[in-house]
């Protein structure tokens, strides 16, 4: 769409980047607003969410990975030409963002960056929008509020009481537990915190009973952990096991881990349950690979999903298959897979 005398509004988005009580704002390096200190931000493209909007307009200008936290603007932006058309509508959405490290370099429209506290504001000339939307965002990332933040910090008992009051199936509490046992078994090798990891498994299907239809699932399920207060990371790993839904595709370590492991911990289950001995004690990788040749075998499994899954974590599928069974053994008998041995 064009940004000049469009049809209908432009959507936009711009990012209050926080860092020790500090915000990051940007030298424009080209028209218009050459010249000019603002947010970092810049157009939604088409499929893009919102907030992958914000992320990726940071990193082009910036250099940083961020981690929007929360909406803190919404306005329009509206200039008319001399004879009354509209020139430019613009629908600006603003995110404070959390950075954790790395260091800001000038990149695509930036010319210089700048980490500024609010009483330098006016000694850059941000405009009194600007500033106020900054304020806003440093006050939402305030130590009285990263206090408050920091109470919806995500939690493993937190998500399992979730997924109770939304799936009373067995089947499906019984797939979160083998997806989350094997996202916690890859959280451990990579150093990341396993309860966060295992959060974000047991609670990629907790919606789906209530929203069995693709769509509505996962999305629906990601609007009310919105609402409950959990950070954007974890939706926006929710949503990415569904991109083909979502759009949203799979990029941080939990993300692609939750996607290799989603499927394959289904598959590893059915591949269990045919076994003489009913139990994962005994199975081995080959078989499963074996299984996987099957097209009938288990046929509402995409096998190229499994394969997909592999090339995430950049594995072998061997190696893949052989980790995943290993980390759902260890929680055999919570998945029923202890079988006969």
């Amino acid at each position: 769409m064009a940004r000049e005398y469009p049809a209908q509004p432009v959507v936009g988005v711009g990012a209050v980047v926080v860092r020790g009580g500090r915000a990051l704002i940007v030298k424009r390096g080209h028209e218009p607003r050459k010249g000019e200190w603002s947010l970092p931000g810049g157009l939604v493209n088409l499929g893009e969410s919102l907030s992958d909007a914000a992320r990726r307009e940071v990193k082009e200008e910036t250099g940083l990975d961020v981690y929007p936290e929360a909406i803190v603007e919404t306005f329009d932006r509206v200039h008319r030409d001399p004879d009354g058309r509209i020139r430019f509508h613009f629908v600006i959405i603003d995110f404070v963002c959390e950075s954790r490290d790395g260091d800001a370099v000038a990149g695509s429209d930036a010319e210089v960056v700048a980490w500024v506290s609010p009483g330098e504001l006016d000694t850059y000339g941000v405009n009194a929008h600007a500033a106020a939307v900054i304020k806003k965002g440093l006050e939402a990332l305030s130590p009285q509020a990263l206090k408050y933040h920091s109470a919806m910090t995500v939690t493993r008992d937190a998500a399992w009481q979730l997924l109770t009051e939304w799936t009373q199936g067995e089947s499906l509490r019984k797939h979160a537990l083998a997806v989350e046992a094997a996202v916690r078994g890859y959280a451990r090798q990579q150093g990341a915190n396993q309860d966060e990891w295992a959060a974000v498994a047991l609670l990629h299907d907790f919606d789906y009973e209530k929203y069995p239809t693709l769509g509505d699932h996962p999305n629906k399920g990601c609007e009310h952990l919105r609402s409950l207060g959990y950070p954007e990371w974890v939706m926006r790993a929710i949503l990415s096991h569904a991109s083909e839904i979502t759009g949203i595709q799979p990029e941080s370590p939990v993300e692609k881990t939750l996607v290799a492991c989603d499927e394959l911990a289904g598959f590893v289950t059915a591949a269990s349950l045919v076994r003489p001995s009913k139990s994962i004690l005994d199975l081995e990788a080959k078989s499963v690979i074996k299984r996987m040749k099957d097209k009938a075998f288990a046929r509402q499994v995409p096998r190229d999903h499994l394969i997909r899954g592999a090339e995430l974590m950049g594995l072998p599928l061997e190696e893949h298959v052989t980790n995943v069974i290993g980390f759902m053994r260890l929680q055999a008998d919570a998945l029923g897979l202890r079988g006969t041995l």
